[in-house]
């Protein structure tokens, strides 16, 4: 009989220690898990801020091109502005210049402030 429960004892004994080695290595497995996911998640934030940062540099490199864009676009205008400007300038010219032909021509010349 003392051998039967020498036996007993043994495999319980056995038990609770396999038992508490699988506890541990639940808790070792879990602990690892959790350093691993947060792991991912700074690597993730780390990737995405990259990402954000490069998709500003974009934007602002975009903006600048634009900008750049539009100052040569206001330079060409101004140059074109001023072609006709001085192109109504000289027709109002021969314009003035016709109508005091033509009413000199038919004497009307006294009345004309021009």
């Amino acid at each position: 009989m003392l051998h039967r429960e020498s036996k007993l004892v043994q495999r319980a004994s056995k038990h609770i220690q396999k038992s508490a080695q699988r506890f541990l290595d639940e808790q070792a497995f879990l602990s690892s898990s959790f350093f691993l996911l947060e792991d991912d998640i700074v690597e993730y934030e780390r990737r995405a801020a990259r990402s954000h940062l490069a998709q500003n540099d974009r934007a602002i490199q975009h903006a600048e091109e634009l900008e750049s864009i539009s100052e040569e676009e206001a330079l060409s205008r101004k140059d074109e502005d001023v072609v006709v400007l001085d192109t109504v300038i000289e027709t109002q010219q021969v314009l003035q210049q016709m109508v005091r032909l033509i009413f000199s021509s038919i004497g009307i010349v006294d009345c004309l402030i021009l």
